[in-house]
């Protein structure tokens, strides 16, 4: 059986990775309906060309059973983050090889996250629902 590295998580005592800084973070929007769980991060909130989405629709959609992450340009991949840890205000997403291809982001994504403190308890609330399936350690 296959499993995915997880490099981040790999050793729970060790620093976070020290990949550079992709993205940093200073608007974080949060949508928790009966719809649909979303959290969008991005740069600027005026624009778009900066940002990652994650969105899981609700239990009431038996069509759609798992996450997606969006890009800024709209590119869609399927549960594609094996792994994520949340450490102070960084955040390290772990992707597939193949799907941090098609999204045009690093394997191993580090944000930076320059938000409301408000914002940052509202993302360790509610990424672990939404990306349900990675493992993930929040430090």
């Amino acid at each position: 059986m296959w499993a995915p590295e997880l490099t981040i998580l790999n050793d729970m005592t060790a620093e976070p990775s020290l990949q550079p800084i992709h993205l940093e973070i200073l608007v974080a929007t949060f949508v928790d309906t009966d719809e649909v769980s979303a959290i969008k991060l991005s740069d600027d909130s005026a624009r778009d060309d900066h940002m990652i989405q994650f969105a899981l629709p609700a239990a009431s959609r038996p069509d759609v059973l798992g996450y997606e992450v969006v890009n800024a340009e709209g590119r869609a991949a399927f549960e594609p983050v094996t792994s994520w840890r949340l450490s102070g205000r960084d955040l390290y997403l772990e992707y597939l090889p193949r799907a941090a291809e098609m999204l045009g982001f690093p394997q191993i994504q580090h944000l930076r996250l320059s938000i409301p403190d408000a914002d940052l308890a509202e993302l360790t609330r509610l990424l672990p629902q939404v990306v349900w399936d990675a493992c993930y350690l929040v430090d």
